[in-house]
């Protein structure tokens, strides 16, 4: 979304499962009383990463050792259990950093940007990651040219048990509006 705004070079844009606020997710995923504990494990990694320490890292999912993870839901750690879901060079590592980076993540600003071009939504309809009812008011937000496809499921679904509908209207949209 930010790229298809800002980059003249884009012709059309097409944004599935969309993180469109960082800090909504963030805030949604976290429970209340957490976020002041969050908030100070982010300041103390900032002061360890500036005293020239490695940043700290959490598992994506939870290991074998049964050390938790950031994502929790049994959708998310069954897609990324998977080996044909990640690289073999990938490590279940995040770094808090890269968590704060993605709170602070915000996309909506740029959606009415996106116009004139061409604007495909595939968004999940019980998406609780990157968060259903803020990718549909993204999408109404946005300027035509636009297309919501809603695909049933939640936000890895759309690589797994919708891949080929997802897969299949963005490659029409692609054709569509790079053909001509």
């Amino acid at each position: 979304l930010v790229i298809g705004a800002i980059d003249p070079r884009v012709t059309c844009v097409v944004s599935q499962v969309p993180t469109i606020s960082g800090y909504a997710s963030y805030q949604r995923r976290i429970s209340p009383d957490s976020i002041q504990r969050m908030n100070d494990m982010l300041i103390a990694d900032r002061e360890r990463v500036f005293a020239g320490a490695a940043p700290e890292a959490r598992n994506v999912i939870p290991n074998e050792d049964r050390q938790p993870g950031v994502y929790t839901s049994p959708a998310a750690v069954t897609f990324l259990s998977k080996p044909e879901s990640r690289p073999e060079t990938w490590d279940n590592m995040v770094t808090i950093r890269s968590m704060e980076r993605a709170r602070d993540y915000e996309p909506a600003i740029y959606i009415e940007r996106i116009s004139p071009k061409p604007l495909l939504m595939v968004v999940a309809d019980q998406d609780t990651v990157t968060l259903t009812d803020l990718a549909l008011q993204a999408y109404n937000n946005a300027l035509e040219p636009k297309r919501l496809v809603l695909i049933s499921g939640e936000h890895w679904t759309s690589y797994v048990d919708q891949f080929e509908k997802a897969s299949t209207v963005a490659r029409e949209w692609f054709v569509e509006h790079l053909m001509t």
